[in-house]
């Protein structure tokens, strides 16, 4: 096995254990998140999914015309470089070793659940000592 497969190994590992760890810790506050998905309108997705848009092409256009943009120490582990997180989780899911395929759907359906808590740490970082 080479160095690269070890390395994306532990990463995919690693962003895996990072949204179960959220879940396990904020297993007694479950009703949070109902209570977040609740407030979810389609409204709100059709927003969403426009800001989503606007940012891919915005970084296309980007990695277009700056091609350096898209070199990074990511790219020392997936051909693609990318995200920490997403990266090693997504180049995972064309992996050979069976153990990494099933990472991804494991990954995706766990940060679904633990996006609000996510979300909730976040402000508390962000908004520490400021009204």
């Amino acid at each position: 096995m080479e160095l690269s497969t070890i390395a994306l190994i532990l990463l995919a590992t690693l962003a895996v254990y990072s949204v179960v760890n959220e879940f396990v810790t904020e297993y007694r506050n479950l009703n949070y998140i109902l209570i977040i998905w609740k407030r979810f309108r389609f409204g709100m997705l059709f927003e969403s999914i426009g800001l989503l848009i606007a940012v891919i092409a915005i970084v296309a256009v980007l990695s277009i015309t700056m091609p350096f943009l898209k070199i990074g120490w990511m790219n020392l582990f997936t051909e693609s470089g990318g995200n920490l997180i997403s990266a090693p989780v997504s180049a995972g899911s064309h992996s050979s070793v069976t153990f990494v395929r099933f990472l991804p759907p494991l990954f995706f359906s766990a940060l679904i659940i633990v996006v609000p808590f996510l979300a909730k740490a976040e402000e508390k970082i962000f908004r520490y000592g400021h009204e």
